[in-house]
């Protein structure tokens, strides 16, 4: 296993400084803000959490081919041969449908009107429990009433590995930017990419599609903004073999490497979560944070490099 930046404690860590330190840092704080909102959220919500489970339920309790079929009969005919390939790819596409729970409670389907009128109910359930979810209520979609909705979204996770996988990469490339950025660049590049995530976001999804929920935008923003950077430099890696001496430590590896290890744990929490109609994975937010946190990076090289000059003057 290999990841960015130190994770290993040394003696001056265990230090009374050292912890006091750490626990003023910018990575930690944002790390200990996304956990506090994540579990002030389930102990406030608590019938939030069910809402996968009622989702597993309706797939149950739903006749799939009806109902793809009548997700089909909802849309306009011009559109339709289009839903029609996406529903063969994806058969669980009226989950993520908002519009299509509303539509279809006024609209006559053809067909087993018995199982129409089932599929009805459901939907209408399925509408019931998403109001009342977290994802409904602070995440970030096209009907968001709320400017707040642009910030809680970016400390809103869908479930405990959805939180561990984005925390662990913003502890790791925040403790690294932390060394050689002001707290004041490190909040601002987190923030601001989660603004950029979010308008990406917006502008490439479709209106039926669910609210964004998560840090992963923000996280892409730091790393980019990291590997614009430092560019070519090397920064420390940490690597765990074994528990022995030999087996664990830390070497320098070019920071641009963070890229392809980033996006396999995307790819991974695809794979763990292939059903998850919360987790669905928003590429075009990545991309907004990170072309965010890119041209941050350009911007700080430039302030850094123009504050060089005039000390030297």
């Amino acid at each position: 296993m290999i990841l960015p930046g130190n994770i290993f404690l040394k003696k001056e860590h265990l230090t009374d400084e050292g912890i006091q330190r750490w626990f003023f840092a910018p990575a930690f704080m944002l790390v200990l803000l996304n956990l506090f909102v994540h579990f002030f959220i389930g102990l406030t919500q608590p019938t939030e959490t069910s809402f996968d489970a009622d989702v597993k339920f309706l797939k149950k309790s739903s006749n799939l081919t009806v109902m793809n079929q009548m997700h089909i009969e909802s849309q306009d005919p011009i559109v339709r041969d289009k839903m029609a390939l996406k529903i063969a790819d994806d058969p669980f596409l009226f989950i993520k449908d908002r519009q299509f729970w509303s539509r279809a409670q006024s609209m006559d389907f053809s067909g087993d009107q018995v199982q129409i009128a089932q599929n009805k109910t459901v939907l209408s359930h399925l509408k019931k429990i998403f109001k009342n979810s977290t994802q409904e209520i602070y995440g970030l979609s096209h009907e968001s009433r709320s400017i707040m909705n642009w910030i809680t979204y970016q400390f809103t996770h869908a479930s405990l590995f959805h939180l561990f996988s984005n925390i662990v990469f913003l502890l790791l490339i925040a403790s690294v930017l932390q060394s050689f950025v002001s707290a004041g660049w490190i909040i601002s590049v987190y923030i601001l990419g989660g603004f950029s995530s979010g308008l990406a976001y917006l502008l490439f999804c479709d209106t039926m599609s669910l609210p964004l929920i998560g840090a992963s935008g923000s996280v892409s923003a730091l790393m980019a903004f990291l590997c614009a950077v430092k560019a070519n430099e090397n920064i420390h890696w940490s690597y765990f073999i074994s528990p022995s001496p030999s087996g664990h430590g830390t070497i320098f590896l070019p920071a641009y490497l963070l890229f392809p290890i980033y996006l396999l744990t995307d790819f991974t929490n695809v794979l763990i979560d292939t059903q998850g109609v919360t987790n669905s994975v928003a590429h075009s937010a990545h991309i907004g944070g990170a072309l965010c946190g890119l041209t941050m990076g350009i911007i700080y090289r430039s302030y850094s490099h123009l504050k060089q000059q005039a000390l030297e003057y």
